[in-house]
């Protein structure tokens, strides 16, 4: 009893100092570990030589866990898709059965209601809890996990020497390659660290695309905070928009016969810096380089790009690559011979190399 009455006690004043600073900084859902943290220095006399656990600034993370673990194994022994979310739902629902049957045994209601507040946490706090299978990457990190990974319906196949990475589509046989850039010196002369080339060997035509990845904190970006941004994008507009590759031979941004989006080809992606692993590729937005200068917002002797700024005009990672490979953004089709000559003036092939695919199928243009 005495341990229930100390884990009472703590429970009273962790959800005490967690509705104050809720008040003094004006923001609603306040992390519990950060409750704790603030609760142990107010009353450190409560929390000195605890043994109930509540004390550590990890209780939260590690129980929640703990139904991560649970969800696995459920996982693989039923072959169904469980979860830590359904598993802490349905366990709420049985304590919330089971307080109703309590009576008037204290005891047990008093055991049955802090299990039913632990859990009711777990599911007001699960976007924290999700973050925990999140990974932190790094720039370098994002560019080598979208360089290899399997995604959508293509298959990694070889990556020769780092130069570039060749996949294939599983439908028709036709070769998607990556080229990449970074940290090479075609990179300081083009701005974009990955090229992603879609081929039609039969025509020797190509359509393309270049993205220069920058880490953003909490879905900001500050340009002071990105390295050398500016002149990256300097770099890109020079060698894509002002050579016309976003418009096709008559001067139109898009195909007049088809319903697409225009032929800009060059974006910079504000990528998460916490990322799924199980996912394929990074997550984030393609922006326009085109757009930067009209959605970025000073900030003292600073700019910054926003999501609440960019998301109207921008792409999510997950749908990009998709609309790229139906034609739905992207360059307009360029001779291969027109791409060579394009690597060999910025320094991305030596004068003697040409671009090679060994390609299964061809990709169509019509």
């Amino acid at each position: 009893m005495a341990s229930l009455d100390q884990l009472q006690k703590e429970w009273l004043v962790v959800n005490a100092t967690r509705e104050l600073i809720s008040i003094i900084t004006g923001l609603p859902g306040v992390r519990y570990a950060k409750a704790i943290s603030f609760a142990k220095e107010i009353d450190k006399e409560l929390f000195k030589g605890s043994k109930t656990g509540l004390s550590k600034d990890d209780y939260f993370d590690k129980l929640y866990k703990k139904y991560v673990q649970e969800a696995d194994i459920k996982k693989t022994g039923l072959g169904k898709d469980i979860s830590a979310e359904k598993l802490i739902k349905k366990r709420f629902r049985d304590i919330d059965r089971l307080l109703g049957k309590a009576g008037k045994d204290k005891k047990k209601y008093n055991l049955l209601k802090k299990e039913s507040d632990v859990l009711k946490t777990l599911i007001e706090q699960k976007n924290h809890f999700q973050s925990l299978n999140l990974l932190r990457l790094t720039e370098n990190q994002a560019i080598n996990n979208d360089l290899t990974r399997d995604r959508l319906e293509k298959v990694f196949i070889e990556q020769p020497l780092g130069k570039y990475s060749l996949f294939e589509n599983v439908k028709d046989g036709s070769i998607f390659r990556i080229t990449c850039l970074h940290p090479n010196p075609s990179e300081g002369v083009i701005g974009a660290d990955l090229i992603y080339e879609q081929y039609d060997e039969k025509r020797k035509m190509v359509r393309i695309v270049a993205i220069q990845y920058k880490i953003w904190e909490h879905q900001t970006l500050y340009f002071s905070q990105s390295g050398n941004i500016g002149q990256q994008i300097n770099n890109m507009k020079r060698c894509f928009c002002s050579k016309k590759y976003c418009v096709d031979h008559n001067g139109n941004k898009m195909d007049p016969r088809k319903y697409r989006l225009s032929y800009c080809m060059a974006f910079l992606k504000p990528t998460d810096k916490l990322q799924d692993p199980q996912k394929p590729i990074t997550s984030g937005y393609h922006l326009p380089i085109c757009k930067i200068d009209t959605l970025k917002e000073p900030v003292n002797k600073d700019y910054k790009l926003t999501v609440t700024g960019i998301k109207k005009q921008s792409i999510k990672a997950s749908t990009f690559e998709e609309l790229f490979d139906s034609e739905m953004l992207g360059s307009r089709w360029l001779k291969k011979s027109e791409l060579e000559k394009f690597y060999r003036k910025n320094k991305v092939l030596d004068p003697s190399e040409r671009i090679i695919v060994y390609a299964q199928g061809t990709k169509s243009m019509e």
